[in-house]
């Protein structure tokens, strides 16, 4: 009959699989198996001749991924990506003696005469190392004041540390007699007390020991007149 609309059946530009059904030339899709194998299904510009349908690409790839203790695996972000990523959560840092400590973000410690801090970043914990800086130090003041060196900040350093017991000023009250007369109110006395430092040191400059003895006693006096 003339007139009359003719229909022919043509097949769809598209990839025919099926497990994953109809795919767009350019569509890429990942299946990641309970094996570790991850799958990449891509499909294809190029048309397989038995078929009439754009052809499938498809690439098998192992996961081995293995994090460390203060790693934590990520799944990709992007559904064409295959394996994901270990993260670090915390820092993992081994001491001079072999032994290794986890480290949360926020952490410091002082180890092998450095500072170490756990930091957080957008990409994950990570480990700052500073050295230190000692601050400087003279023992010959230290000794004249009546202090001894002892080790700091984890042995890596040296600092003056005093015994608590240097020559100081101490002020007492007392009521003062006089044969059978005594102060209306009590006095306040300042007296001297405390260690006297003395050394013995090494002087490269004059190629000898310097010898010093330091008494606890009085700078001056002041003469005051108290009421009876």
């Amino acid at each position: 009959v003339c007139g009359c609309a003719k229909y022919e059946c043509v097949k769809a530009p598209v990839c025919l699989s099926r497990e994953l059904g109809g795919m767009l030339p350019g569509q890429t899709v990942v299946e990641l198996s309970a094996d570790g194998v991850c799958h990449t299904s891509r499909c294809t510009d190029v048309l397989d001749p038995l078929t009439s349908f754009y052809q499938i690409n498809t690439t098998s790839v192992l996961c081995d991924v293995h994090c460390e203790a203060n790693q934590e695996y990520e799944h990709p972000r992007d559904l064409a990506a295959c394996c994901g990523s270990c993260r670090n959560v915390s820092c993992l840092f081994t001491f001079p003696n072999g032994t290794t400590s986890l480290f949360l973000p926020g952490a410091s410690w002082i180890a092998d005469c450095a500072r170490h801090h756990c930091s957080s970043t957008p990409l994950g914990a990570v480990l700052v190392r500073s050295p230190i800086s000692c601050p400087p130090l003279n023992e010959t003041e230290c000794a004249k004041a009546g202090g001894s060196v002892v080790p700091s900040l984890e042995g890596c350093c040296r600092t003056c540390k005093e015994d608590g017991r240097s020559c100081k000023k101490v002020t007492i009250r007392m009521t003062i007699r006089k044969n059978e007369c005594r102060s209306n109110t009590p006095v306040n006395l300042v007296s001297c007390d405390g260690r006297c430092p003395s050394a013995s040191i090494y002087n490269y400059n004059i190629n000898t020991y310097a010898r010093f003895c330091k008494c606890c006693r009085e700078v001056g006096l002041q003469r005051r007149s108290v009421q009876l």
